[in-house]
C-alpha cells in the first residue's frame, strides 16, 4: 500500500543516496497565490497542481465552514521529483511516496513523481497540502487522526474545471476494515504521533482506514459534527481527551464504534461536490537551469533532512554550476551550521549576504544565519575571530531590510525580536515593539512571533507585556511540545510577577 509520512518541525532523518541523482533532470517552476511548485514532470503539471491546490483549499474551507483566507498565509512549496532524488532528499528508500512538513512560516511537500501516475497523479500533492494547511492555517490544533483522515479524504478529490468532488470511497480501505476487527474509537482517538503501535503495519493501515472513515462520517455526512467540533475546541484549550469527550458527547464511545460498523455493512458512502471554478491566469511555468534547480533542492534538503549529508552535497553541486547561486549558498551555510562547522558557515554567509542585489528571501536567511552565528559565539562554540555583538548587529540589519521589503515576512519579525533580545538595546527594543505588535495583530495565531516577543519583553523587564505575549503563544502553539514549553514559560512568568508584586507591597 502507498504510504505517506508527515514530518513536523524537528524530525531528523539519516542520509544515504547517489550524489548525482538530482542532475541531468529538467525542472520547471510555477507560482500561484502563495503556492510554488517545482516539478520534473511535464511543465503544465506544475500549473495544474498549483491551481488545484488553491481550489482544494477553498473546498476544505467550505466543508469545514472556516473563514476565508486572510491577507497573509503560509507559503507552500511543492517538490515533485524522480524516485532517486526523493530517496536522496529523505535519506532513505522505502515505499513512502509523499511527505510533508509544516511550520508556522511555511509548508514543504515532497512528492515522488515517478511512482504516481494516471488518475492518481495528484493524490500525493492533495494529501500533503491538506495536512499542512490543517496544522498551519486553520481554527484548531486538530488531533492526529483527524489530520490524517481529512488529508486522505481530500487526497482522493476529483477536480474539474468548475467543481471539486470530495468523498470517493477507497475500495482497499473499506476492505481493510471489513477483513479485521476495528480499533475501538476510544483507542483510535488516543493515538499520538510516535505511538509504538504505528510501527506495526497492520495496525497503522487499519488506523489510517478508520481515521478516513470517521472523518468522512463527521465532515461530509454530518454525523456528530457539532459534538466533534466542540471536542476539538476543548482539546485546543488544553483539556484532556476523556474530559473533552464527556463534555462534548451525550453518547458513549461504543455508539461511535457501532456507527462505523453499520456504515461498513450498509456499503453506502456519500460524496460532496463543491462548485469552485478555476481562475485562469496568463503566467506559464518557467524552466529552471540545472544550478537553480539544484540550489532549490539543496534548500529543500535543509528542511526535510537537516542532519544529512545531501544538503551539503547538493549545495556544493549548485555552487559548482553557479558560484553565485543564492539558494545554494544559503543551503551551504545552513548545512555547515548544523555540522557545527562555524568558520565554514560564516564564510558561506559572507559570500551570500554581500551579494548585490540580494534576493528578498535571502535578507531573512542572512538575518537567521548571523543570529545563529552570534549564538555560537556567545555559547563559546567553535573559534570564530569575530565578536558576537558584531554578528548580532549584522543579523538586525538584515532582518530590518527583510521587514522593510516585505512587512508580512513573519519569520523576520520573530527573528528580529530574538536578535534584539540578544542585543539588549532599550532604544531599539522600544522602537520595535509597537511595530511588531501591529504585525502580530494581523496574524494572532503566530506562536513563533508571540514567543519571541514574550522573551524580548521579559528581557527588557516588562513582565506584564511578556505575560500577554506568552499567553498568546500558549493559545496558538501548534504542537504539544510547543504548548508544554508555553505552559512552563507562563508558569515562570507568573511566579516572577508574584514576586514583583510582593516587593511593591508596602
Amino acid at each position: 500500500m502507498t504510504r505517506f509520512t508527515c514530518i513536523w518541525c524537528g524530525l531528523l532523518l539519516a542520509a544515504a543516496c547517489d550524489p548525482a541523482a538530482a542532475s541531468s533532470v529538467e525542472y520547471w517552476t510555477y507560482s500561484y497565490r502563495g503556492i510554488e511548485v517545482m516539478t520534473s514532470e511535464r511543465p503544465q503539471s506544475a500549473k495544474t497542481i498549483a491551481h488545484n491546490l488553491n481550489r482544494l483549499d477553498g473546498a476544505i474551507r467550505h466543508v469545514l465552514d472556516v473563514p476565508q483566507k486572510s491577507d497573509w498565509e503560509a507559503a507552500t512549496r511543492v517538490f515533485v521529483v524522480p524516485t532517486a532524488t526523493f530517496a536522496r532528499l529523505r535519506g532513505k528508500n522505502d515505499d513512502t511516496t509523499s511527505l510533508f512538513m509544516s511550520t508556522p512560516s511555511g509548508n514543504t511537500i515532497l512528492i515522488d513523481g515517478t511512482k504516481d501516475s494516471g488518475d492518481a497523479s495528484y493524490f500525493n500533492p492533495y494529501f500533503g497540502y491538506t495536512g499542512t494547511v490543517l496544522v498551519s492555517d486553520y481554527t484548531y490544533r486538530y488531533p492526529r487522526w483527524f489530520i490524517y483522515g481529512l488529508s486522505e479524504l481530500f487526497a482522493a478529490s476529483k477536480i474539474s474545471s468548475s467543481s471539486v468532488t470530495i468523498g470517493a470511497a477507497s475500495p482497499s480501505r473499506v476492505q481493510q476494515m471489513l477483513d479485521g476487527s476495528l480499533i475501538p474509537i476510544r483507542a483510535l482517538m488516543a493515538v499520538q504521533a510516535g505511538d509504538p503501535q504505528l510501527k506495526n503495519p497492520d495496525f497503522a493501515n487499519l488506523y489510517e482506514a478508520e481515521s478516513w472513515l470517521l472523518v468522512h462520517l463527521v465532515v461530509l455526512e454530518g454525523k456528530y459534527r457539532t459534538n466533534f467540533f466542540h471536542y476539538f475546541a476543548l482539546l485546543d484549550k488544553g483539556e484532556e481527551q476523556e474530559k473533552a469527550f464527556a463534555a462534548s458527547f451525550d453518547v458513549p464511545f461504543e455508539d461511535l464504534d457501532k456507527l462505523l460498523r453499520d456504515t461498513l455493512r450498509s456499503n453506502k458512502i456519500q460524496t460532496v461536490r463543491v462548485n469552485i471554478v478555476n481562475e485562469e491566469d496568463s503566467a506559464e511555468p518557467t524552466r529552471l537551469t540545472e544550478a537553480q534547480a539544484t540550489g532549490r533542492l539543496a534548500q529543500a534538503a535543509t528542511q526535510i533532512n537537516p542532519q544529512g549529508v545531501d544538503a551539503l552535497q547538493l549545495a556544493n553541486e549548485a555552487l559548482r554550476l553557479d558560484p553565485k547561486n543564492q539558494d545554494g549558498l544559503a543551503a551551504l551555510a545552513q548545512a555547515q551550521l548544523r555540522r557545527s562547522d562555524y568558520a565554514a558557515a560564516l564564510e558561506a554567509a559572507e559570500r551570500l549576504c554581500t551579494f548585490e542585489p540580494l534576493a528578498q528571501r535571502s535578507y531573512s536567511q542572512c538575518g537567521t544565519l548571523f543570529l545563529m552565528l552570534s549564538d555560537a559565539v556567545r555559547n563559546k562554540k567553535g573559534s570564530l575571530n569575530i565578536d558576537g555583538a558584531t554578528l548580532s548587529e549584522r543579523s538586525r540589519q538584515y532582518y530590518d531590510k527583510a521587514i522593510t521589503a516585505d512587512p508580512s515576512d513573519y519569520v523576520s519579525w520573530a527573528g528580529m525580536a530574538e536578535t534584539l533580545t540578544v542585543i539588549g538595546n532599550p532604544q531599539l527594543t522600544n522602537a520595535f515593539l509597537p511595530r511588531a505588535s501591529q504585525a502580530l495583530s494581523a496574524r494572532l495565531r503566530d506562536a513563533g512571533l508571540a514567543r519571541a516577543l514574550a522573551a524580548l519583553c521579559a528581557a527588557s523587564g516588562d513582565l506584564r507585556s511578556a505575560m500577554n505575549y506568552a499567553t498568546m503563544w500558549q493559545i496558538s502553539a501548534l504542537s504539544s511540545a510547543s504548548r508544554d514549553a508555553a505552559d512552563a514559560y507562563v508558569s515562570r512568568l507568573s511566579t516572577a510577577l508574584e514576586r514583583a508584586d510582593v516587593k511593591r507591597t508596602p
